[in-house]
This record gives C-alpha cells, sequence and structure tokens, in this order.
C-alpha cells in the first residue's frame, strides 16, 4: 500500500507546489513591453520573481516529462479507485507531462539566460571601470599640447583608444544580445505559465472530488479506499 499512498500523495502535491508560484507570477506581472516582434508581458528579475520561479520549475521537474515514465512512475492501477475511464488517466499524465516539459523548458531557456545575465552584467561593470580607467593614459597624451600630434607617442594613444572603445562596444553588443534574448525567453516563460494555469486548474477539476483530500491520514477511510486498489493490472488502461 505504501508505493500507492506515496503515487496518490505526489500526484495531489503537484497542485499546491505549483499553482501557488504560478498564481504569484500571473498576479505579479508589471504590464506589457514591446519587443521587435510583439507584445508582451513584463516581469520584474527581483528576488520574488526567482523565488517563485525556482519553486515552479522544481516542482515540476520532479514528474516525468515522457508519457512512459510516467506510467512506470505511477501506474494507472494505482489510480482506478479514483479514475474510472482510461481517458481520465490520459488526460492527468499528458496534462502533468506537459507542465513538466514546460519547466524543463522555462530552466533551459529563461532561467539559464537570465542568470547569465546577470553575471555578464556584474563582469561588464566591474571590466568597466578598467576600461575607463585605462583612457586615461592615452587621453591625457592626446589632450597635452606639447606632444606633437604626428609622434609616435600620440599616434599609440588613439590606436589605444580605438582599441579600449572597441572593447567597450563590444562589450555593450554583448550586454544588448544577451538582454534581447532573455526578453524574448521571458516572453516565451509567460505563454508557458499561463497555459500551465489552465493544465492544472483542468486537471484540480478532474481530481478533487476523486481523491481524498485528506490523503495521506492513516484513518479507516482511507484504508478502505486503498484497499479497493488491489494488484496491478494495466489491461483495463490499454489503448
Amino acid at each position: 500500500m505504501a508505493s500507492v499512498e506515496v503515487n496518490i500523495l505526489s500526484i495531489t502535491r503537484v497542485f499546491d507546489e505549483l499553482s501557488s508560484p504560478i498564481e504569484r507570477l500571473l498576479r505579479n506581472p508589471k504590464g506589457k513591453v514591446d519587443s521587435d516582434e510583439q507584445s508582451i508581458t513584463r516581469f520584474v528579475l527581483d528576488d520574488d520573481f526567482f523565488y517563485h520561479v525556482q519553486t515552479y520549475v522544481k516542482t515540476g521537474m520532479e514528474f516525468p516529462d515522457d508519457e512512459h515514465l510516467f506510467e512506470m512512475v505511477h501506474p494507472p492501477t494505482y489510480f482506478k479507485t479514483w479514475l474510472q475511464e482510461d481517458v481520465e488517466y490520459r488526460r492527468m499524465w499528458q496534462g502533468i507531462t506537459t507542465v513538466s516539459q514546460h519547466c524543463r523548458s522555462s530552466l533551459n531557456e529563461a532561467i539559464y539566460p537570465i542568470v547569465g545575465l546577470s553575471y555578464h552584467i556584474a563582469e561588464y561593470a566591474s571590466s568597466a571601470v578598467n576600461i575607463f580607467e585605462a583612457l586615461l593614459d592615452p587621453l591625457r597624451i592626446i589632450s597635452d599640447h606639447t606632444i606633437p600630434f604626428s609622434s609616435f607617442e600620440a599616434e599609440d594613444a588613439r590606436e589605444n583608444i580605438k582599441g579600449i572603445l572597441q572593447l567597450l562596444q563590444d562589450n555593450s553588443r554583448e550586454t544588448s544580445r544577451r538582454s534581447t534574448l532573455v526578453l524574448k525567453a521571458i516572453g516565451i516563460f509567460a505563454t508557458t505559465i499561463l497555459e500551465d494555469e489552465v493544465i492544472l486548474r483542468a486537471l484540480d477539476e478532474l481530481l478533487s472530488n476523486r481523491v481524498p483530500k485528506d490523503a495521506g491520514v492513516d484513518d479507516w477511510e482511507k484504508q478502505k479506499a486503498l484497499q479497493t486498489i488491489g494488484k496491478p493490472d494495466d489491461s483495463r488502461y490499454d489503448p
């Protein structure tokens, strides 16, 4: 019975642990911002945002993102007391695996780029100080009227300035490129969040009147319900 209990608990837990951060993220978008392609939801990339995103992704990735793996971990026989039709079991695994896929996609396409951008900006800010300090000496040379414009020293200073400014420009372009990627990633993330909210609402409606709200409580009614499950028999869920 323990394996059945674990599966029931893990499925019912997904609604609480996924719905809370999703609701928080949907409640706190900061309006719209126009990108080159379309108007997308804009979020503030603060600690609160990252906390809820991490909770959402971590919880979603605990579930398989593949149909066959899901059936191995959560066999249909574990749910036949609550899900009376094979189509209901399919709805459950399709919804949960879709959310899991979205969470994995959000990790790779949103969280990693955002973290990468934050590190790049920190490095850019640090290197910018050194870059501007490196400009001081060549700028002093070309500003010194006692040094002939055509002298080797002045020419070398001008070349150094060009190289330093080019480095600064390259860093700025890389920051802009990363920012664009993050902007697009957040647009994708905002879309999947909305899709997940719809999926979870539908699954909650499917299971809310069937899975005991006190799942995990060792009472007589719970034990009686679990005892009706019996031995695994996947034949009733064959496609």
